[in-house]
């Protein structure tokens, strides 16, 4: 298996990778490599009379929000039925808790995710293959808390371990 074109997931509870495109039949098609990440407004303070503000920025700096992620997955040559199955299946397997997940080809991934939703699937025609793609978009609850893969003698990801760097 080529595992730049997977995506790897873990739910929180467990030890036990998923792999999107091994599990589900669906390859990477995009990740982020960082989502849009933005700070928390600081505390102000305006004073009447007075130009400008007053800013309050903690001595650790601004903690960074929460943010969304869009993950594409697609899957080609199968049947319909089968298409639509087995993205059920991963969305079903997604909304099931909190999870991490890991994407080899960006080196990135993080702990503590929850599903938000997923898109229509595109079905596209190349040639005389059927192409399904999917949009899913996930909640990282805490954007300092990366994943890192562990890896079997083969090279395949077999855990998801927290880190607070990359």
């Amino acid at each position: 298996m080529d595992s730049t074109k997977s995506i790897i997931f873990q739910r929180a509870d467990s030890e036990k990778c998923i792999d999107a495109l091994s599990e589900f039949g669906y390859v990477l098609l995009s990740a982020p490599v960082f989502g849009t990440a933005s700070v928390q407004e600081p505390s102000v303070k305006t004073w009447l009379g007075e130009d400008g503000e007053d800013v309050y920025i903690p001595s650790g700096g601004l903690p960074i929000e929460a943010f969304d992620v869009e993950i594409e997955l697609g899957s080609q040559g199968l049947q319909p039925k089968a298409a639509v199955k087995s993205i059920v299946a991963l969305r079903d397997w997604l909304a099931g808790g909190m999870f991490a997940f890991y994407a080899p080809i960006t080196a990135t991934g993080y702990s503590q995710c929850y599903f938000k939703e997923m898109s229509d699937i595109e079905v596209h025609f190349e040639g005389n293959t059927l192409t399904y793609t999917v949009t899913i978009t996930v909640r990282v609850t805490q954007p300092k808390l990366y994943v890192l893969p562990v890896s079997d003698a083969d090279g395949n990801i077999t855990k998801l371990t927290e880190s607070s760097s990359l």
